[in-house]
Formats: structure tokens, sequence, C-alpha cells
């Protein structure tokens, strides 16, 4: 994986929130410039909006058994709450036009899943 960018950065290379959220979606390569263009004014647009996604970064894999962009986020509050701004009516409408246009496996192509940080 390559980091690609940071619409919300970090000050280390993986959040240090108390949760982090992964988000997969695999992107057919042919639509790769495409769809960095437009998750700039879509989903990157929300996700700065968004004041409980403290940290948001954009990782692209190429070679690998899922290739496409890994999200990383970053949110120290409760997950219905870092939540919210992805279950929404508007967001609900980007996950469907990227279904349509970039994600292979269309809307369903969409991975996410949420880690808690554990301190030993």
């Amino acid at each position: 994986m390559t980091f690609i960018e940071a619409p919300k950065p970090s000050r280390t290379d993986l959040p240090e929130t108390p949760f982090i959220q992964l988000r997969h979606v695999e992107v057919k390569p042919h639509r790769m410039e495409a769809y960095r263009a437009w998750r700039e004014r879509t989903i990157f647009e929300v996700v700065r909006a968004h004041e409980p996604a403290e940290i948001f970064l954009a990782y692209h894999s190429i070679i690998s058994a899922q290739p496409g962009v890994m999200f990383i986020a970053g949110f120290s509050g409760s997950a219905d709450e870092y939540s919210s701004a992805f279950t929404s009516d508007h967001y609900a409408e980007i996950v469907r036009q990227a279904g349509d246009d970039y994600i292979t496996g269309g809307p369903g192509g969409l991975y996410t899943k949420i880690y808690r940080r554990v301190v030993s």
C-alpha cells in the first residue's frame, strides 16, 4: 500500500485515536484518475466537514488480494456519532454514484470495519 493523501492528516503513520475505521473499495483501474477527482468533491468534502472524523488517510494498492483504495480513519467519540455522516441520505447517494461508476462490485464493493485500540 502506498500513502496517497490525507484530507484530515495524522502526525503519525496511523491514527493514535481510540478507534480506527478501515474503509476499502476496489476501484476500476482505468477509472482511478476520474475517481480521485470525484472523491475530492464528494467523499472528502463530507469527511472534512464531519468533526468526529479526526483523521482520514487514503492509501492505494495495486498488487493485492484486494487491490484498490484503503481509507484509514481515526475518531475518539462514539461509533454512532462518527458513522452519522456515512449513513446519511447524502452519503448514500455518493456511494450509489461510486458504485455505478468507479467501484468493482457496485455499491456492495465497499468494505468497512471499526476497530478499538487496545493498549497494553
